[in-house]
C-alpha cells in the first residue's frame, strides 16, 4: 500500500481497498460475526491501520475524520450490512412473507432465545438487525441489490455510537431517514 499511495489517485486506492482489504474483512466478519465488541477490536484496528497507511495519515489521526475522508464502511457496519442482506434473502423465502407485507408495521418475528449465546446466533441476531434497519429505511419490498445500496447509504451516514445502537437492539426511530 505504501508504494501504491504515491502513484495512484484516491479513487483507484478505494477500488484497491475494496478488492483486497474489504473482501478479507468480510470473510473475517462471517467467522467472527456473533463475537462480542472486544473481539471485533482487533479487526477494527487492522482496518484503521490500512486506511492510515493508504492515506498517509499519522498514527494518532482521529478515527471519525479518517472515515469522513475515505468513505468506506467500518467493520461493525460491514457486519450489519452482511446480516441485513442475509436476513433479507431469508425473509423473502418465508412462507408468511405475504402476510408480513400486508401488516401495517413490518416486523419479522424473532425466534425464541433464552440465553446470550442463542441471541448471538445468526438466526436471532440477523433478524433483529434487519428489523432495526427496516425501521430506519424501508427495505422490505426491495430487491437484494437495492437493499444493499439503501443500507450502505444509511450506514455511511451513521456515527460509531449509532452503529452500536443498531447491534445492541435499540431502535432507530431517532435516525429515521425516509429519503434514502
Amino acid at each position: 500500500m505504501k508504494k501504491l499511495r504515491d502513484c495512484t489517485p484516491i479513487k483507484i486506492l478505494r477500488i484497491i481497498y475494496l478488492g483486497l482489504c474489504q473482501s478479507v474483512l468480510q470473510y473475517g466478519i462471517s467467522i467472527w460475526g456473533g463475537a462480542g465488541k472486544s473481539s471485533f477490536m482487533e479487526i477494527e484496528r487492522a482496518q484503521r491501520a490500512i486506511l492510515k497507511v493508504m492515506l498517509k495519515k499519522p498514527f494518532r489521526f482521529p478515527t471519525d475524520e479518517l472515515y469522513e475522508t475515505f468513505p468506506v464502511l467500518r467493520v461493525r457496519q460491514l457486519f450489519i450490512l452482511s446480516a441485513t442482506l442475509h436476513a433479507h434473502k431469508s425473509v423473502k423465502n418465508r412462507p408468511d412473507y405475504q402476510t408480513l407485507l400486508s401488516k401495517r408495521n413490518f416486523h419479522v418475528p424473532l425466534p425464541n432465545a433464552n440465553s446470550l449465546l442463542a441471541r448471538r446466533c445468526p438466526y436471532y441476531s440477523h433478524i433483529l438487525i434487519y428489523n432495526n434497519i427496516n425501521k430506519s429505511c424501508n427495505i422490505k419490498g426491495l430487491s437484494t441489490q437495492s437493499c444493499k445500496l439503501t443500507t450502505k447509504k444509511l450506514l455511511l451516514s451513521l456515527t460509531y455510537s449509532e452503529t452500536e445502537e443498531i447491534i445492541n437492539s435499540k431502535h432507530l426511530s431517532a435516525y429515521n431517514t425516509s429519503t434514502l
